[in-house]
């Protein structure tokens, strides 16, 4: 077991999900397969919107839920009958509501009893009409939903005396489960940018439904809703009603398409009621709430984790093995030590608790035990070519000597237990000579008649549910503590936090070294009548240290734990007793429950040896603290024949970069792919060659992070026969919901929204000043884009956006819509692009509609410096890819000239030709009179790029509604030519009024001068 036991006090039921529902394979490649593991969703919300995302597309759908909960089941089987439709209805009562009608109650009941009679067996289940699609992995797991559809249909055959104990149950703990607070307003995060509209309708929509247990606008249970939900009074936490108090269906849902201004309406955010709701990713909106909520502590934001190119084949390639020095990796591993740990360093426990009081909680939340760090070590010595000795060595000696764990060495005995368990490594004294040697010397009391004493023994420790029955209300209270095992002494303490628990039983046979232990699971946990069965592994010399030894069951002290020391004492312990007293103590040579003669009886699972140094070793090399590795190098040897002769004849070796992992080195008309664990630079490529010898070696600094200034921030990647989006996710435009910009009011939320783009690091750089950053620049073009598509600008939203370097347009940009992307909670703009190309068929298709496009206010030029227009160009790159639908063609420009982005000329296309002028329809549409660029210009998907609030502090602007001009600086190049204020553009040069203080800003009249006098103050900067 890698994780701590956890004290499971107040267990919770998510039936419905406390979040809204996200597209499981916006992170994917269209063409991949999605085989999607779901660890405990606790709702398919997730499968069905990724279904409804997906229903344009072909990729496969593979779902795989660990989680059991029948109720799920029993949605997919209805929804998949013949019917189906006429009955959502009730369908909907079933899945949501706590208390159903006659109806609801008996289609769920008859689903139930049709459940139970096909899941007799695996095989039964199989050939049923639902075993095509909805596969059981094991028939245990079948059995136990089978379990739960019994007690749904119990329910109807019980006595009227036993129906009635149960309403009333039911109705008790539905109401002792409702929050005691008249404002609950966690559902509104479902609403993204438009929460603070959605604060009211969520607290109001909480209140009505546990009341009275139905989604409803009105404050009355219907009289026809009389009968308890079964599906929510028998769950994995029990046989009661455990449904989590923050659950509302609202949660589920994306609130923000009915909030916001629809197409063709006018209707106010502030005026939406429930019977709104229910006709029809940024989280900068939990950002503003809790600017709002002060005592808000959660902060609900999604990750994604990729492993593109050739890296996840190489994480687990043992054909390309790690070479680290000895003292750098001791060193390494030393240092994730103490991070893993960090809960026992008391200085930097107090540095987190001055940050904020929810640090108190955070750093009580422990994760890892040393087994965990005992399993990490085992990775390493697979992996990692080294002296593993003389590492270990090493890292025993920094842990030995370390000193910022205060309880460290408390752990000591469990760390190199687990260490030897593992056969990752054994200190001396463990060694089996060591062992019998001080056996011999002194046997300890509890192996007097044992006939060899082996290295570890297992503990075996009962505690009576009557010692423990007091201490669980507090327990309960204290979240989740963490339970460890103590071996004392009267001058020796050692602490064992892996430990196993279990309520049963358990039944000793044999004597000595032959005694063992079968343990029987109590299927009522904590609420039955038996012990707690506690067992765990100890070195056999632990026992040789005392004569008198005890065994305690304590609480990890923490300070979310300071309630209870009042009730357990400093030590926080739960249970004690001598280490003789085999009441409740055995100790043993095997686990509990253990296969005789099998490979588990004999303790040690062995890992095996390092890795052989091979001339294909990569050597990492780390920075002087061992924290961050700085570079890798190998060693390449020729061996194809035009590449020798190449290299014997003087040629010059070059470094191309292939992927993010990869690079290509060149010799000739032949280049050698060489794959890297982890990002790198091959710009700054090292090479050493040896002509003689025929090999090459080359070290190449490591491209962790995606830099502000780097122009290749937007990584788009070969994988297979595909491409790879490295930090965006895909979007379906079509699904996405437009939304209508003709109501200024209605878009009070929009500037704020747009505005936390920006970290507060940023918005405290002033306006037009250069700022080094290439990020920057874009964000603050990106700002001035949806400011003036919107229309909060207060000018007329343009027709085409030029984006264009020393007066040279490279791109035009026709949005034809804002949208929402619901899932994450942030919009997108509808992007139809047409990059510049030396195309005369282009050029004379622009010639026809340039007095259009050209005329008045309908066009905006942006000025770009150039290395935000090399950044603009993987941006352009990137936001076709998200969006497609179609397909790359054999004769791609990405594949054939192996270059992406294609260009960062300024007159030429960066993107490849796959997917101009697909689905132009809706381009014309829009733009009529454009209809002569439809053949030129390709979808696009264009989204803010918001701040990471786990990265930066982030939070609203000082002035968080909208204004006559985006609340973020526009590009100095940009600035210098129109009106700071109002946007307008300058004519002549002097046409411009500039500010006679910075000498940077400018404005087209006084007027607007003093209006943007309150903002620009607090940036402007005498000019030197």
């Amino acid at each position: 077991m890698a994780h701590p036991a956890i004290w499971r006090g107040k267990q919770f039921f998510y039936p419905i999900g406390n979040t809204s529902a996200v597209c499981l394979t916006q992170d994917l490649c269209p063409s991949e397969k999605a085989e999607v593991l779901l660890l405990g969703c606790g709702d398919p919300r997730h499968i069905f919107y990724t279904v409804y995302t997906n229903s344009t597309a072909s990729q496969k759908l593979d779902f795989t839920c660990c989680d059991l909960e029948a109720r799920n089941a029993i949605l997919f089987t209805l929804l998949a009958d013949e019917g189906a439709v006429q009955k959502v209805p009730q369908i909907w009562n079933i899945f949501f509501h706590f208390y159903l009608d006659k109806a609801s109650h008996d289609l769920l009941i008859s689903q139930c009893r049709k459940l139970v009679e096909l899941s007799s067996d695996l095989d039964s289940w199989n050939n049923g009409p639902y075993g095509h699609f909805l596969r059981m992995c094991t028939e245990a797991t079948l059995a136990e939903l089978r379990h739960l559809w019994q007690l749904y249909v119990k329910t109807t055959t019980c006595s009227s005396s036993e129906a009635k104990a149960f309403k009333s149950a039911y109705a008790a703990d539905v109401k002792a489960s409702k929050v005691k607070s008249d404002f609950v307003c966690t559902s509104s995060r479902a609403a993204g940018p438009l929460s603070m509209y959605a604060l009211k309708m969520a607290g109001d929509h909480y209140n009505i439904y546990w009341e009275t247990g139905v989604c409803s606008a009105v404050a009355k249970r219907p009289q026809e809703a009389l009968h308890p939900n079964p599906t929510l009074a028998f769950s994995m936490v029990g046989d009661k009603f455990g449904v989590h108090y923050g659950t509302d269906p609202l949660s589920c849902f994306h609130l923000a398409e009915a909030l916001a201004p629809a197409i063709g309406s006018v209707h106010h955010p502030e005026q939406t009621t429930l019977k709104d709701i229910f006709m029809n990713r940024s989280n900068v909106h939990e950002i503003l709430m809790q600017t709002v909520n002060e005592d808000g502590t959660q902060n609900h934001a999604r990750l994604a984790w990729k492993l593109l190119g050739q890296a996840e084949k190489l994480v687990i390639d043992l054909d390309h093995p790690i070479d680290i020095a000895p003292e750098q990796l001791a060193s390494v591993l030393f240092n994730v030590y103490l991070d893993m740990f960090f809960y026992q360093n008391m200085a930097r426990k107090m540095s987190m608790l001055k940050l904020s009081s929810s640090s108190i909680r955070i750093s009580g939340d422990v994760h890892y035990h040393r087994r965990a760090y005992a399993e990490v070590l085992g990775v390493v010595k697979r992996r990692v070519v080294a002296d593993w000795d003389l590492t270990m060595n090493m890292l025993h000696d920094k842990i030995l000597g370390d000193r910022t764990l205060l309880t460290g060495m408390n752990h000591y005995q469990d760390l190199c237990c687990q260490l030897h368990l593992l056969g990752v490594f054994t200190v001396e004294w463990m060694s089996l000579q060591k062992v019998q040697e001080v056996c011999r010397l002194e046997r300890p009391l509890v192996f007097r008649n044992w006939k060899t004493v082996p290295q570890t023994v297992c503990v075996v420790f009962v505690i009576p549910r009557a010692r423990l029955q007091s201490f669980l209300p507090d327990l309960d209270d204290a979240g989740t503590p963490v339970l460890q095992c103590d071996v004392r002494g009267a001058i020796t303490s050692n602490t064992f936090s892996c430990i196993n628990t279990v309520f049963g039983t358990a039944k000793i046979s044999g004597k000595g070294d032959g005694k063992t232990a079968a343990v029987e699971e109590d299927s009522a946990r904590r609420y039955g009548t038996s012990p707690l069965v506690v067992w765990f592994w100890v070195p056999s010399v632990v026992f040789s240290t005392e004569d008198r030894l005890s065994v305690v069951l304590s609480v990890l002290s923490t300070p979310a734990c300071v309630s209870l020391f009042m009730k357990m004492g400093f030590d926080l312990s739960l249970f004690r007793a001598d280490m003789g007293d085999e009441r409740f103590v055995h100790i043993l040579r095997q686990r509990p429950n253990a296969v005789p003669g099998s490979a588990e009886e004999k303790n040690i699972v062995q890992v095996s040896g390092c890795p052989t140094k091979t001339p294909g070793a990569t050597f990492v090399t780390f920075d002087k603290a061992c924290k961050k590795p700085l570079s890798f190098t190998t060693r390449v040897d020729i061996v194809e024949p035009e590449m020798k002769a190449s290299l014997t004849s003087g040629a010059t070796p070059t470094v191309n970069q292939v992927s993010m992992h990869s690079i290509a080195i060149v010799l000739g008309e032949k280049s050698l792919q060489l794959p890297f664990p982890l990002p790198i630079d091959a710009k700054k490529a090292k090479l050493r060659v040896a002509r003689k010898s025929l090999y090459i070696e080359v070290t190449l600094p490591l491209k962790l992070t995606l830099g502000d200034i780097d122009p290749d921030m937007f990584p788009v990647i070969p994988q297979g026969s595909d491409l790879a989006l490295w930090n965006m996710h895909r979007v379906n435009l079509d699904q996405c919901v437009p939304f209508s910009i003709t109501n200024k009011n209605a878009l009070k939320w929009f500037n704020p929204h747009v505005s936390c783009m920006m970290s507060e690091r940023e918005r405290r750089i002033p306006e037009g000043l250069t700022t080094g950053s290439t990020l920057l620049d874009i964000k603050s073009t990106l700002h001035l884009i949806f400011g003036f598509a919107s229309g909060t600008a207060d000018v007329k939203p343009p027709l085409c956006y030029a984006l264009q370097d020393k007066q040279k347009a490279f791109v035009m940009l026709f949005i034809t819509d804002l949208r929402l992307d619901l899932s994450s909670h942030a919009i997108v703009a509808d992007t139809w692009m047409m990059p510049s190309s030396p195309s005369s068929v282009k050029a004379e298709a622009f010639r026809k509609v340039s007095g259009y496009v050209m005329s008045g206010d309908n066009m905006k030029q942006l000025g770009i410096a150039a290395e935000e227009r090399k950044a603009w160009m993987h941006l352009l790159v990137a936001a076709t890819e998200r969006c497609r639908t179609w397909e790359h063609k054999t004769n791609c420009e990405y594949r054939v000239q192996g270059a992406i982005p294609l260009t960062f000329e300024p007159d030429e296309s960066p993107i490849c030709s796959c997917g101009t002028g697909v689905g132009a329809e809706a381009f014309v549409k829009k733009y009529p009179m454009l209809r002569a660029l439809a053949p030129h210009v390709t979808r696009a998907a264009i989204s803010p790029l918001y701040a990471l609030s786990y990265m930066e502090r982030i939070g609203p602007p000082q002035d968080a509604v909208p204004t006559k001009t985006p609340a973020m600086p526009a590009p100095a190049a940009a600035v210098r030519r129109v009106c700071a204020a109002c946007g307008k553009e300058g004519g002549a040069p002097g046409s411009l009024l500039i500010c006679s203080r910075c000498k940077d800003v400018r404005y087209c009249s006084a007027d607007c001068q003093r209006q943007d006098w309150k903002g620009h103050k607090k940036r402007c900067v005498p000019s030197s």
